[in-house]
């Protein structure tokens, strides 16, 4: 990793680009972000227009429609602040999801299962 950073991740990553709302604890309002990468505990967002980041910690819930129609949630918390070449995001730790978003990733990881054979 970039600087000497550790990667402490423990989970298979999995890069989507799924566009998801997102909402922060106690608010009403929602807005469009891009989920870039996931995994089982955590997932990296970017921002799609030029409001900041999230601050740290902050808790948000965030889903997306899949393509059966069931919709993804998923509630977590963010611990980091990410600003690259890429633009701004947020990486965030998964603290709970309904059983869609599960099998969401159970599908990712299945069919980079089937690519790799």
């Amino acid at each position: 990793m970039p600087g000497g950073q550790l990667d402490r991740r423990r989970h298979r990553r999995f890069t989507v680009g799924v566009p998801v709302r997102l909402r922060m604890k106690g608010s009403s309002m929602s807005t469009m972000v891009e989920l870039s990468d996931v995994s089982f505990h955590g997932c990296r967002m970017r921002t799609l227009s030029n409001a900041g980041a999230l601050a740290l910690n902050a808790r948000v819930a965030f889903g997306f429609v899949l393509p059966n129609r069931n919709i993804a949630l998923a509630k977590g918390h963010v611990v980091r602040r990410i600003e690259d070449s890429h633009g701004s995001g947020v990486g965030m730790v998964i603290d709970r999801a309904n059983v869609a978003f599960y099998e969401f990733l159970i599908t990712l990881a299945e069919s980079e299962t089937v690519l790799a054979a």
